[in-house]
């Protein structure tokens, strides 16, 4: 603490830690650091909390570390599937690496999190998609549509700046107008003819949420950027990318999103069969990938997602770290190390 103690005089005796984009409770999760730690005892200080009723929940003590040559147990992967809600992200990173899937998700082993603060940018990518995501549900709430998006967009503006860590000048305006940018795109997304029916729905969290995949029955939890109905009668999924969208269209396969969000739509709804097509909507690059689900589409995303979780069943006790699962007419086949191209 002595290293810090003038920056700390020079401060009034009084410094605030800042972490951006992450809550109070996502923040007291982590293990303190030592600087942190370091200037409660040099500098013979309490902690304070600010906005708890209850007292400031402690931190649990790390596990400890298995003994060397000692397995941890594992548990039997089909029964522990129909009692956790996963995410589309939970289950695409089982498609990359059931090795992470099985550590992070199943063990409950998670890897440090850096949080470096930005020096390109103000917002973090995942600030500035909520900030954008915000916009553009209020706007197409079909209930009670925002009038005026870029009054909506300058307020949430506004209070990023009271409450987000700040940048230089010209990077906080870049980012504003980086999303004033996403927002306009957003805005032109919904096809002629078209009409929302909900934005940003969530599911899983308050209440299970089970859709059944063959032989699974299958807990998940997101949420649902928007639901549109088209001239057609069927239902999309939409959902907003402020990044790249590349990926989406080069391998489909890799993205279970699109078909568990139909599934949880129709659930909700109690309209089977409703969602006909998914669209990822690139507000960064106006541009809109669009998946059918509808009829043999469906059926065989059914199977493919069937097949994965027989695939993780099937690896419990050895799961690969990134084994490049190709799709060979009823089931994944990892490639073999020697010949497997790049992922």
């Amino acid at each position: 603490a002595h290293v810090v103690s003038p920056e700390f005089k020079q401060a009034g005796h009084r410094v605030v830690l800042l972490r951006p984009a992450y809550t109070v409770e996502d923040l007291l999760e982590q293990s303190p650091a030592l600087l942190y730690t370091r200037l409660l005892t040099g500098c013979a200080v309490k902690e304070e909390s600010f906005g708890f009723t209850d007292g400031v929940p402690r931190v649990p003590a790390p596990p400890a570390a298995p003994v060397a040559g000692s397995a941890l147990p594992l548990p039997d992967l089909r029964a522990w599937l129909t009692n956790h809600a996963l995410s589309a992200t939970a289950l695409e990173i089982a498609f990359r690496c059931p090795y992470q899937f099985m550590l992070q998700y199943v063990l409950g082993i998670f890897a440090d999190q850096p949080f470096p603060m930005p020096r390109t940018r103000w917002l973090e990518s995942n600030a500035l998609g909520t900030l954008v995501h915000g916009v553009l549900r209020a706007c197409f709430d079909p209930a009670n549509p925002a009038p005026d998006p870029g009054a909506l967009l300058d307020w949430q503006l506004e209070e990023l700046e009271r409450s987000y860590p700040p940048a230089a000048p010209d990077l906080m305006q870049k980012d504003k107008e980086k999303a004033r940018a996403l927002v306009e795109a957003g805005l032109k997304t919904l096809p002629a003819g078209s009409k929302v029916l909900a934005t940003e729905q969530s599911f899983g969290t308050d209440a299970p949420l089970t859709i059944q995949v063959g032989r699974y029955s299958l807990p998940i939890q997101g949420s649902i950027d928007r639901l549109d109905l088209d001239p057609d009668g069927g239902w999309t999924v939409g959902d907003y990318k402020t990044g790249r969208i590349d990926d989406y269209r080069d391998h489909p396969d890799h993205h279970l999103q699109p078909l568990l969000y139909a599934l949880a739509a129709e659930a909700l709804h109690h309209r089977p069969g409703a969602v006909r097509r998914a669209r990822y909507l690139g507000l960064a690059e106006n541009t809109t990938v669009e998946l059918s689900l509808a009829g043999a589409d469906r059926a065989l995303a059914l199977q493919k997602l069937e097949g994965l979780l027989d695939y993780l069943c099937g690896c419990v006790s050895a799961p690969a770290c990134n084994p490049c699962l190709t799709w060979q007419q009823d089931h994944w086949q990892p490639w073999d190390e020697a010949t497997r191209p790049p992922c």
